[in-house]
């Protein structure tokens, strides 16, 4: 995928533009897919497809807000991966590994 911004992800470059959390990722992303694919097909969809297309991107953002929340809480220490709970089967939800 070429991106539109040229993010270089070199440990050494200080690249102040480049997104730090997934949220910022995800308006980058968005912005693309709206300008690549929805702009182009705007005539072509339905009011029900845009009503869909805009709720699948509601609930994209709601993905991203909470990812950056938990990796804000990573970079500052308050969380450590060992802690965070991950299901392990689907009778067990969200118990600690």
């Amino acid at each position: 995928m070429n991106l539109r911004q040229d993010f270089n992800n070199s440990p050494n470059d200080n690249n102040e533009d480049a997104p730090k959390y997934a949220d910022d990722m995800m308006s980058v992303c968005m912005a693309e897919i709206h300008d690549m694919l929805m702009v182009p097909m705007q005539e072509k969809l339905s009011t029900e497809q845009h009503a869909v297309l805009a709720l699948i991107g509601v609930t994209l953002k709601i993905i991203a807000s909470k990812a950056t929340e938990l990796e804000k809480l990573e970079d500052h220490g308050a969380v450590n991966n060992s802690e965070i709970p991950f299901p392990t089967s689907p009778d067990k939800p969200y118990m600690k590994n």
